[in-house]
C-alpha cells in the first residue's frame, strides 16, 4: 500500500483510469482548479475510485479525521467555484 501511495507512476495510472472511465474528470478537475495541491487531487481521485476514508487515510498517511476534514474543505472549494464542472465533481465525491 505504501509503495502504491508514493509511487508517482502508480498514481498517474490511477488518474488515467479515472479519466478513462469517469468522463475525463481528473482532467476537468485540473482545468477547473490548476492550483489545487497534489494531496487534494489525490484525495479527489481516491474518493472517485470509491476508497473508504480509512483506506484513504492509509494511502495519504493521515489520521482519518484529517481525511474527513480535507474532504469537507475540498467539497467547499468546489461548491464555491464557478466551474462548469462543479456539479459533476461534487457528484463523484459525495
Amino acid at each position: 500500500i505504501n509503495s502504491i501511495a508514493t509511487d508517482g507512476k502508480a498514481i498517474k495510472e490511477m488518474e488515467s483510469f479515472v479519466d478513462r472511465y469517469k468522463d475525463n474528470v481528473m482532467t476537468k478537475l485540473n482545468q477547473a482548479f490548476p492550483d489545487l495541491g497534489n494531496h487534494d487531487k489525490n484525495l479527489f481521485m481516491y474518493l472517485v475510485l470509491g476508497f473508504s476514508a480509512r483506506a484513504i487515510s492509509i494511502f495519504m498517511k493521515e489520521k482519518i479525521d484529517v481525511v474527513y476534514n480535507r474532504k469537507s474543505r475540498l467539497k467547499q472549494k468546489i461548491s464555491r467555484s464557478d466551474s462548469q464542472y462543479k456539479e459533476l465533481l461534487l457528484e463523484l465525491i459525495d
